[in-house]
């Protein structure tokens, strides 16, 4: 513990300067400030933009499979899938290869929709081509990447 605000504050300033999760959490605002401006016309979030094209790519995906490969809690998954059925794009049946097990597929709309936002998204992504090199981008990719690997192993 500190004994004066002036050495709680000293602190603060220097742990400010070296917090991963501070910086990798500023890098995520911005990218998504940016994606998001450039889909608002669509209506949909990075977010919900994300999970439709999983749902589109892996038609019959459960709830817990989607949680998984997008790295969300169940919880926040349910929260932003509600929005999208809501909006027509995705309807839940039964999975595949277990009519038990709820799955999630896309409509028609939900496609069409995507298609559209596709194009602004990929404008969002050539903007910020223009502003970071193609290696730079691959790095940072690889980069983390291999952070969530590592962060992800329990053992």
């Amino acid at each position: 513990m500190y004994s004066t605000y002036e050495e709680t504050s000293a602190a603060a300033l220097a742990l400010s300067g070296v917090c991963t999760c501070s910086a990798v959490k500023k890098l995520a605002r911005r990218m998504t400030q940016i994606y998001e401006a450039a889909l608002a016309s669509s209506g949909m979030t990075v977010g919900q933009f994300g999970l439709l094209a999983r749902i589109i790519k892996q038609p019959g995906v459960s709830l817990g499979a989607l949680a998984n490969a997008a790295g969300m809690d169940q919880s926040s998954l349910s929260r932003t899938i509600r929005l999208i059925e809501k909006a027509g794009y995705t309807e839940f049946g039964p999975a595949p290869d277990d009519a038990r097990v709820k799955a999630l597929f896309p409509t028609p709309s939900g496609i069409t929709a995507f298609e559209l936002a596709a194009a602004q998204w990929r404008q969002a992504h050539e903007d910020v081509g223009q502003r970071l090199t193609p290696e730079f981008q691959e790095t940072l990719r690889g980069q983390c990447a291999a952070a969530l690997q590592v962060l992800n192993d329990r053992s």
